[in-house]
């Protein structure tokens, strides 16, 4: 990911810069010295190999930083808008078919899918994972799941609920093979699962367990996933009749929902 911000870009040169300035002075103080060749040779080749590494875990640990700021913005201060401007180019700076590229195109995918177009949404997410090989390997699970959880989203927001249910019953596979080889991220992909088939539920207009999705409310631990769960709260209250519920739920979503499409889903729906 480095290639894909600036300032990762200008650590990883610079450090290598650095080596090279060192690697020069190294020279310059060994000849003069007298030293035999072999031991400018040696420092020189020690030299390449740690700027190297340096650069490259330098490089990633400030694309990283730089990454989390950037989601900062879409999950912290929920504002998709500028998320999208300011992400929008990373994808396309990573390397087409690796895990990168997959990673930050599901980023950019949750940002439009938070701003209320799921269809560029689903668009960027089957992109930018196009270039993956053998995506069902058990080394690459949590990639699978990431993909198969976010075209799920993509496809409940299009109302495409035929399209859902095939792509609830891969995310389903995903789960039962995690948990024998990665149960931490069954554990993550399971509540995710749950609610989007109760989502698929109310979107057929058969009611949901709403003491099940509360208790999902409560375990959720980002402020997107609470947003998603509120609204299948509120739309399933009202499929109960439960007006009261439904418009605390709403009424949530208008408090909470900052710059995303929650927030005037709650108000047309109040009105």
């Amino acid at each position: 990911m480095i290639h894909a911000f600036k300032k990762s870009l200008y650590t990883m040169w610079g450090v290598r810069a650095a080596a090279l300035l060192i690697t020069v002075f190294l020279w310059i103080h060994d000849l003069k010295h007298g030293y035999p060749i072999y031991i400018p040779i040696v420092a020189t080749a020690l030299m390449i190999a740690v700027g190297y590494i340096l650069s490259r875990l330098l490089g990633n640990l400030t694309a990283s930083v730089e990454n989390t700021k950037r989601l900062g913005i879409l999950h912290m201060e929920l504002d998709p808008e500028r998320f999208i401007e300011c992400y929008r180019e990373v994808p396309e700076k990573t390397r087409e078919g690796s895990r990168d590229r997959a990673v930050t195109s599901s980023y950019l995918a949750d940002g439009y899918l938070a701003a209320g177009d799921a269809k560029e949404a689903l668009q960027i997410l089957e992109k930018g994972f196009a270039g993956i090989k053998d995506l069902d390997l058990p080394a690459k699970l949590p990639l699978n799941g990431l993909y198969h959880s976010g075209r799920l989203a993509c496809l409940l927001e299009q109302n495409a609920i035929e399209e859902a249910k095939a792509e609830a019953e891969k995310l389903e596979k995903v789960i039962a093979i995690a948990l024998v080889s990665n149960q931490a991220l069954a554990a993550n992909l399971k509540p995710l699962l749950e609610l989007r088939k109760a989502r698929i539920s109310i979107a057929e207009g058969r009611a949901a367990d709403q003491k099940r999705l509360r208790s999902l409310l409560s375990g959720a631990q980002y402020s997107l996933r609470r947003l998603e769960i509120c609204r299948a709260a509120a739309d399933n209250a009202a499929l109960l009749h439960d007006k009261k519920s439904a418009e605390e739920y709403l009424g949530r979503l208008m408090k909470e929902g900052g710059k995303t499409f929650y927030t005037a889903y709650a108000e047309k729906a109040f009105n």
